[in-house]
């Protein structure tokens, strides 16, 4: 038993470490798999078990060797393969290395191609980029020198581009080593250059002339203010961009496109600005062209009218019909300044709607200094020829309305408008005023205008407001206008001046027999200060300065103040004393009165209350002694003051106590009844202040010479009231 247990024991210890072992080769595994199909577990079995796994064995073996003998002859096959494909190696070694004697030759002719192609590639690109840069595109070159295709964007980007290849080849110049080739290009596009401005030139001519043929057709049929660029016909560069597709355009008209043509004009202006030659010419019949328009457009306002009616119906009113053409002058102005400037005042950003060759050609502008105004172009020079037109047609009114002889408010009035729309229009006229400090020359522009303004030189001598004069330019219909308000106002101190002769003329007791009545101002007193009541309304709306109202107005308040001031004098002069001063007070403050109620009569208001105040002091000595002398106080008064100091009152009759005592009792009682103090003269004044201050100062006179009487016969004791009593009653 013990023997048999140590035994099971021995055989299940190597059967743990045999599976231990085992697990972990699948090897084994596979090989104990393999047992899975013997038989079961019986004595014969386990007797047979080896001879089973031999001969089991022995079948692998074999089945080895039948695979294997498969592989061996693949294998035979690849070798045999593989010594064929040696033997073709071999062989092609030997070709190769036989061509390669024959084809070295051939290889380096080839190289030297190779690299002979590589040079010539570059070459190639060289000469491209060259021809890019120094020479323009057949297609460019016959949109530049072609007549019969149209000024467009296409145009000007080729222009650009030659005017880069010039560029260039400044840049070549300035290479010692290329100077010849920059010398060359420069010489073959200078031709072509001179072909574009030459286009451009007669391009601009052609499109102002037609602008001046359809704006003067315009006028005549719808009779108001167009502009000339809304007439003209409008190319589409967006249909056919091909130079045959653009010459068809060409001749066709389109629909308008005021900002498109505008914008090609000025661009064409800016390009010309590089030959002043050609550009002097187009500024001058630009100029023509647009005083052309303006006339046109001037003559149907006053003949036919726009929105409104013809300003000649209003020919009967000076004012209203001098007043309407300065306005229409005016209106026009504004819009043709703008017109003109816009094509001469060359400012790049009013192109922003532009396309791309634009931007290209405003940079080129911007890169040589175009984007502003040469000095060789004076802008007033044009807007003069422009609008000189107008002188001689509005001169020509202004006379005839002047030499109707309207009245003296009219005139001035007229004058007034002149003087206001030369101030308004002259800072509108004057674009860039020339400096003084810089010294231009003149490259012929201002010449090439044709242009000779009526009246004198354009420059003359102006007060500046440091009382300095210096030479300026003076617009010419600003110098017009000026012309005719100094004429208007020289008509206006002429009727003034007339006045003043008729009155000298007018017989004197005539005018004091209607006058003498009512002692009130007379009729042609009355008649003048009306119209300068009217003059000085219209002169507070002026435009000049506060400081200078005074001594400018001067002159007109002279000669109108001063023939009347010194007929009513000689009026007064033919009057009693006392009338004449009620005449001339109530005179002077009727010509006071208005003045007071403006800043720049002070100097005429002092001096009428000057004046009235010596006429009230006359006045204020007749009243009282008249009162005086009716109330027995001015002989009495003339006996106390030439009495003898030591000789008593009752030795002088007046002065007797009885006879004074009398006088004085009839003084008091007229102090009630104001029967002695009636003023006759005092009451024909037609102030009512000036009335109160004459009683006042008659008042004062008598109050005064009641106390002198009381101081000289205090020592009577026959005064019953004191001065200070009389003096508040009065």
């Amino acid at each position: 038993m013990s023997g048999g247990s140590s035994s099971s024991s021995s055989s299940s210890n190597k059967l743990a470490k045999l599976a231990s072992t085992l697990s972990d080769h699948n090897a084994a595994i596979d090989a104990l798999a393999s047992f899975g199909g013997l038989a079961e577990n019986t004595s014969r079995s386990r007797k047979g078990l080896r001879h089973d796994i031999e001969a089991k064995s022995v079948r692998l073996h074999r089945s080895f060797l039948e695979e294997f003998a498969k592989v061996e002859c693949a294998v035979r096959g690849i070798e045999a393969v593989v010594n064929t494909l040696q033997a073709a190696c071999d062989k092609s070694a030997d070709e190769l290395r036989h061509s390669r004697l024959k084809t070295e030759a051939t290889l380096e002719q080839a190289n030297r191609l190779r690299e002979q192609r590589a040079t010539l590639q570059h070459k190639q690109k060289l000469l491209d980029t060259f021809l890019i840069k120094f020479k323009l595109s057949d297609q460019q070159m016959e949109t530049i020198t072609n007549t019969d295709l149209p000024i467009d964007s296409h145009f000007f980007a080729a222009l650009h581009s030659l005017e880069a290849i010039r560029d260039n080849a400044r840049v070549l110049l300035a290479s010692s080593r290329q100077h010849t080739a920059g010398v060359d290009v420069l010489h073959e596009t200078s031709e072509i250059l001179e072909v574009a401005y030459e286009r451009l030139f007669v391009w601009v001519q052609q499109k102002y002339r037609l602008m001046g043929a359809m704006s003067g057709l315009q006028d005549d049929t719808a009779g108001h203010d167009a502009s000339p660029l809304r007439s003209m016909p409008d190319i589409d560069n967006h249909r056919d961009e091909s130079p045959e597709g653009r010459r068809a355009t060409a001749n066709q008209a389109h629909p308008v496109d005021q900002a498109h043509e505008s914008v090609v004009l000025r661009k064409a202006l800016r390009i010309l600005r590089e030959r002043p030659v050609y550009f002097n010419h187009c500024a001058r019949d630009i100029a023509k062209v647009r005083r052309h328009v303006l006339i046109q457009r001037f003559h149907t306002a006053l003949s036919k009218g726009g929105p409104g009616r013809p300003i000649e119906m209003h020919a009967y009113d000076p004012v209203r019909y001098v007043g309407d053409m300065l306005a229409w002058i005016h209106q026009s102005a504004a819009s043709e300044i703008q017109e003109v400037s816009s094509f001469f005042q060359m400012s790049d950003t009013t192109d922003d709607t532009t396309d791309q060759p634009h931007t290209e050609d405003k940079t080129a502008d911007e890169r040589s200094g175009l984007s502003h105004p040469l000095p060789s172009i004076d802008i007033n020079a044009i807007l003069d020829t422009v609008f000189e037109g107008l002188v001689n047609p509005f001169s020509i009114r202004v006379e005839q309305v002047l030499s109707s002889r309207p009245s003296a408010v009219a005139l001035y009035k007229v004058s007034q408008l002149l003087d206001f729309f030369a101030k308004t229009l002259e800072p509108l006229m004057m674009i860039h005023p020339p400096s003084d400090t810089t010294d231009h020359k003149d490259d012929g522009a201002t010449a090439a205008i044709d242009h000779q303004p009526a009246g004198g030189a354009v420059n003359g001598k102006v007060k500046h407001e440091g009382g300095t004069t210096g030479p300026t330019h003076v617009p010419v219909f600003v110098r017009v206008c000026q012309e005719l308000q100094a004429n208007a106002f020289e008509c206006f101190m002429a009727q003034w001046e007339a006045q003043a002769l008729r009155l000298h003329e007018l017989p004197s007791s005539a005018t004091y027999t209607s006058s003498s009545s009512g002692f009130s101002a007379p009729a042609f007193v009355v008649d003048t200060v009306g119209t300068l009541c009217e003059i000085m309304c219209v002169y507070e709306a002026s435009l000049v300065e506060k400081c200078a109202r005074e001594v400018e107005f001067a002159p007109i308040l002279d000669a109108s103040l001063n023939p009347i001031l010194n007929f009513c004098r000689t009026l007064a002069s033919h009057m009693p004393d006392g009338g004449a001063a009620v005449f001339l007070i109530n005179s002077y403050s009727y010509m006071q009165l208005p003045l007071t109620k403006h800043d720049f009569t002070v100097r005429w208001v002092e001096l009428f209350a000057t004046l009235i105040e010596e006429q009230m002091n006359v006045l204020i000595r007749v009243q009282t002694e008249e009162v005086l002398d009716k109330i027995g106080f001015a002989e009495r008064l003339t006996d106390l003051r030439n009495k003898a100091p030591d000789a008593p009152l009752e030795s002088v009759p007046s002065l007797h106590p009885i006879s004074l005592s009398s006088c004085l009792r009839s003084f008091y009682t007229s102090l009630f009844t104001m029967g002695s103090f009636v003023l006759p003269l005092v009451e024909k004044i037609s102030s009512r202040g000036l009335r109160s201050e004459a009683r006042q100062g008659v008042s004062r006179r008598i109050a005064d010479a009641y106390e002198e009487l009381y101081r000289g016969v205090e020592s009577l004791g026959i005064c019953a009231h004191k001065p200070e009593e009389i003096s508040l009653l009065l």
